[in-house]
């Protein structure tokens, strides 16, 4: 995950603990634990990761990301080449990877 606003913008690590308004994230580059909203935090992708899109038209399938802009992901459904353009929230796009 990478915080995406506040204080801690900026700061990748993995989420240990959700809460019901916040996320508990160990940050990778400060050994230590920082609470943060929920609304703080995206995935972070890279191109290549291959995810699962979890609601609206595009779920269910295996996708796989070509482009990452700010906090937009382009994924492409290699059978039906397709590219489809999301918001990277959690809530809709997971990688299949963590």
């Amino acid at each position: 995950m990478v915080v995406v606003e506040g204080d801690y913008k900026g700061l990748v690590g993995r989420v240990i603990e959700i809460g019901e308004n916040k996320v508990a994230v160990d940050v990778e580059t400060q050994d230590h634990i920082e609470r943060v909203h929920l609304s703080s935090v995206r995935m972070a992708f890279q191109l290549g990761d291959q995810v699962q899109i979890t609601q609206g038209p595009h779920s269910s399938r295996t996708r796989w990301i070509v482009d990452v802009q700010d906090h937009v992901v382009t994924v492409i459904n290699v059978e039906h080449r397709i590219e489809v353009i999301l918001h990277s929230c959690y809530r809709y796009v997971v990688n299949n990877g963590m």
